[in-house]
């Protein structure tokens, strides 16, 4: 049996902290700009998301995306990114992420969508 080392990601250290309701709440609509506090400046494994899909063509599909810790960078590095998440809250967050100067001339390559990643239609 491979021994699973302990999550450290903030989500992990949260729900330690306070519970898994906790990390819950933070998913819900009051809860998005306080878990992207938790998450700001967390790069990790947007290098290796990036280099796996260096050279792909057609659109990206990011679920859960929440407020964009790796759609951004997907749609800096000129990829066409879904993102779909079944939080209003992170999505409107996402949607502020690409009003910015930063992310404003890549907004167009984003559909966002809000949605259950468990049953979702693209129609396509």
């Amino acid at each position: 049996m491979v021994e699973v080392p302990p999550a450290t990601a903030t989500a992990a250290q949260v729900a330690d902290l306070f519970g898994k309701k906790a990390i819950e709440a933070l998913y819900e609509d009051t809860g998005a700009r306080l878990f992207q506090v938790f998450n700001q400046g967390d790069d990790s494994c947007i290098e290796e998301i990036l280099a796996a899909a260096s050279g792909l063509t057609g659109p990206v599909l990011e679920l859960a995306c929440g407020a964009g810790r790796v759609t951004l960078p997907l749609l800096a590095a000129g990829h066409e990114v879904i993102a779909l998440d079944q939080s209003a809250g992170m999505l409107e967050l996402l949607g502020e992420h690409l009003r910015t100067p930063d992310y404003q001339p890549f907004a167009g390559a984003a559909t966002v969508l809000l949605g259950d990643m468990t049953d979702f239609d693209l129609g396509r």
